[in-house]
């Protein structure tokens, strides 16, 4: 049976939010690997995708750029908003000012600016994905209705996706089986019948 519009249109935001997912998750290991190359420090104080760090990267490119510039601290300030205590935003600075990474050249900073810029665009296109799934599961029937019992609006339009609704099965256990997530017994000449 042809799948309706309504139910196209959640599929295809799923194949996007998956793209999108992977991609982000691409840029953001290419930008730890060149933290720990040029500012080991900072991952230990604020997180690769979070906000903050992802726009003073694609400001500054480097933490030598970033501790020149007098506007420094108003500028984590603004990026970081209220999630982000005067104590961190100094605690970062000075973690610039003495880092043990290698010093960035022109070439480098340019790179990491490149790879921060992925990883906000990649960040923003999955949360907008999100924001339309939740959207549409709402003002879908059937999944409007389960988001209201169970919550989850994203999962439940990827499960409806995946295997079609929750409901025309008899149990949960027969749609783990479908998503493929059911155990299988594990037997051999020491182990028998263990999940």
């Amino acid at each position: 049976e042809a799948a309706s519009e309504q139910d196209q249109e959640i599929a295809h935001q799923i194949r996007r939010l998956d793209a999108f997912r992977k991609q982000a998750m691409q840029w953001i290991g290419r930008l730890e690997g060149l933290m720990a190359l040029h500012w080991p420090e900072v991952t230990e104080l604020l997180a690769l995708k979070g906000s903050s760090l992802v726009q003073c990267l694609m400001h500054y490119g480097s933490p030598k750029r970033l501790v020149a510039d007098a506007e420094a601290h108003a500028n984590f300030r603004r990026w970081g908003r209220a999630g982000l205590s005067e104590a961190k935003i100094e605690s970062v600075l000075e973690s610039a000012r003495s880092t043990r990474g290698v010093p960035a050249s022109e070439s480098a900073v340019r790179w990491i600016q490149e790879v921060a810029q992925q990883v906000h665009q990649s960040i923003q296109e999955v949360r907008a994905c999100e924001k339309r799934l939740e959207a549409m599961a709402q003002a879908h029937q059937a999944i409007g209705r389960l988001v209201g019992e169970t919550g989850g609006a994203v999962t439940l339009c990827a499960v409806w996706t995946t295997v079609g609704d929750p409901i025309d099965y008899s149990s949960g256990a027969t749609i783990l089986k479908a998503l493929g997530l059911n155990l299988k017994e594990l037997s051999s000449g020491k182990r028998q019948g263990q999940l």
